[in-house]
Formats: C-alpha cells, sequence, structure tokens
C-alpha cells in the first residue's frame, strides 16, 4: 500500500453528520497499454469502517490484474443457479474492451463476497435499463429518506431478487449527483446504500475536480461534464410521479448460495462466481468476481452497447432500439 488518504471535513451543508473519506492506493500494472486501476475509496461516518471498505475497493480491483495478465489460463467458475463448474479464460474475467471491476466483491465472509458481487454487477445492467428505458418507479416518499427531501430515489426492480436504487440529488449549479445501491432484504437498505454511493462519488469527483489532470489521465466521466442533454434526460426520470405503495417492502434473506441460487433462478439461467487468490494479501480476505452472458461485465458507453448487443444474443434485458436516440448514460 502506498497512500492512504483520510478526510475528518464536512462533505457538504446538506449531511447532518461528517462523513470519513478514506483512499488506498496501490502501483497501476500497465497493460495492454492501459493502467490498471490502482486502489479503493469509501466513505462513512465511522474512520474505521471508512478505511476497512476502501481496502476492500482495493483489494477488488487489484485481484483482476491477476487474470488480466493471465489471460489464457482457465479459471474454475460456480454457476449458483445449476450448481455446475465450467472453466473459464481470464480474458473473460479481467479487464478487457468489454470488462472492468463491475461484479468483483472482497470480504471475510464467502456468501458476503458473493451476495455483494451479483448485486453490484446486477447494478449497472438495471442502470442500463433506468437511463435508456425510463424503467423506474419514484420511490422518494416510500420509506427510509435522508434529513433532505430534495433527494430523489428511483426503483428499478426488473432483476427479481434485488431491489436496485439510484439516488439523485440536483445541487444549487445544476448539476446531478447520482449513486447506485441494492439489496436482498428491501428498499430501504437500497436506498441507503444507493445515497452513501452518491455521497461517496460527490466527494471523490470533487477531489478530481481540484485535480483535474487526474481525471484527464483516467478518462473519468465526472458530473461537471454532463451535457445539457443529459441533464434534462435526468430532469425527466426525477420528475416522475412518486409511488406510494408499500409493497416493495419484500424480504428475501437467504442464508446460503443454493437459497440465492433459487431466487436467481426466476429471472437468470446462469450465473457464475470466480474465486480469485491474489497473493498480495493473505486470507482470509476472499475476493470473487461475477459473471453473466445474460448481462454486461462493464459500465459501457452507447457505442460499446450496441456492439455488444450485436455480438451477445443472450442479452435480452435491452434491446437496440431502446438506444436509438437516446443520450449517453454518463452515470457509473
Amino acid at each position: 500500500m502506498l497512500n492512504f488518504y483520510i478526510s475528518g471535513s464536512q462533505t457538504y451543508h446538506m449531511f447532518k453528520k461528517d462523513d470519513i473519506y478514506s483512499r488506498v492506493t496501490f502501483d497501476s500494472i500497465l497493460f495492454n497499454k492501459m493502467l490498471s486501476p490502482n486502489g479503493g475509496n469509501a466513505i462513512s461516518v465511522d474512520s474505521n469502517l471508512s478505511f476497512i471498505k476502501s481496502i476492500s475497493e482495493a483489494c477488488e480491483r487489484h485481484a483482476l490484474i491477476i487474470p488480466t495478465t493471465n489471460p489464457s489460463k482457465k479459471y474454475v467458475s460456480y454457476d449458483v443457479i445449476t450448481n455446475k463448474i465450467k472453466y473459464v479464460s481470464g480474458y473473460k474475467i479481467g479487464y478487457n474492451y468489454q470488462t472492468d471491476s463491475t461484479g468483483t466483491a472482497s470480504h471475510l465472509n464467502i456468501f458476503n463476497a458473493i451476495e455483494h458481487s451479483i448485486g453490484e454487477l446486477i447494478e449497472k445492467n438495471a442502470l442500463l435499463r433506468m437511463w435508456y428505458m425510463n424503467d423506474v418507479k419514484n420511490i422518494s416518499n416510500v420509506g427510509w429518506r435522508p434529513n433532505s427531501r430534495k433527494n430523489i430515489f428511483l426503483l428499478n426492480d426488473f432483476f427479481f431478487p434485488y431491489h436496485i436504487v439510484l439516488a439523485a440529488y440536483k445541487d444549487k449549479n445544476q448539476y446531478w449527483h447520482c449513486g447506485l445501491g441494492s439489496s436482498l432484504k428491501n428498499i430501504n437498505i437500497a436506498k441507503q446504500n444507493a445515497y452513501r454511493e452518491m455521497k461517496l462519488m460527490w466527494f471523490q469527483n470533487n477531489i478530481d475536480r481540484a485535480n483535474s489532470s487526474l481525471s484527464k489521465k483516467y478518462n473519468k466521466t465526472i458530473y461537471w461534464k454532463w451535457n445539457l442533454e443529459q441533464i434534462q434526460h435526468m430532469d425527466r426520470l426525477s420528475s416522475i410521479n412518486y409511488v406510494k405503495k408499500r409493497e416493495y417492502f419484500s424480504v428475501n434473506n437467504p442464508k446460503n448460495i443454493r437459497e440465492l441460487g433459487l431466487l436467481l433462478s426466476h429471472t437468470f439461467k446462469h450465473m457464475y462466481i470466480v474465486l480469485i487468490t491474489d497473493s498480495l494479501f493473505s486470507r482470509p480476505l476472499l475476493s470473487v468476481r461475477c459473471y453473466s452472458d445474460e448481462l454486461i461485465s462493464c459500465v459501457a458507453q452507447k457505442f460499446l452497447l450496441l456492439d455488444l448487443l450485436i455480438s451477445n444474443k443472450s442479452i435480452n434485458f435491452i434491446s437496440l432500439k431502446d438506444l436509438e436516440n437516446k443520450v449517453d448514460c454518463p452515470i457509473v
């Protein structure tokens, strides 16, 4: 670990409590003329938890360097739905033009790591339906709410059993800040996770804004770079009428991988998990990678989405028609 940054200052006046921001960085590795991700960040009102989360995220990204630099090596994957084994190449699960760190999680508990990795993969795919298909329900007035009532919470419930929520806030400069969150249990937890992610991105974006050279170096999509069409599209999504039903408070609390696979079988045919051992970190820390041929394993720009939909016939939750004449999604 080369660097650790922690700030105890208040992120913004809208947040009642001081949020502790932390970032952990490692040396980057150069592959295919690109730098690998080199760290992780997190935010929490508890400094120890913030630090642990940032290390976990850094571990997730570092673990994916292993299959990236060994693209031809075969890795064992476990299908949580069919309970079968499949061998997959490092190219499939490492970094490439179709794949980033989406669907990766590190945890002390293997089941928690699997649950989180699947949730993250589904979050990014649900975002595509939210943005390109307007497939959202405005649940801002349902259940848990933060102190500021200006926050918008949009639910996508297409990928049962996960509840996927997009938290959004428009500041005084008319910039939209967004964060994704998910939960198997209920929308209150998903809303809280999305809200924390929004605060984290807000904090990180402002650090990047103060260091604009870094933003260019890593080619980040940052909120103040949204174009007018993107802002207007987010305005339309946020104006969708509130729902008042409490039917979204369904509880799914699987106790093991088999129960989780049974729940996922309502929506998916396959969901593969790969355990990646990273020599940089000794046990008991576990890093897992989740992928599915029915989902997209990256935060894809529109031109790449079009290629993926044409080449992969198993992706059917969004179509080429849905992307026609739509502005690129700037949320990552």
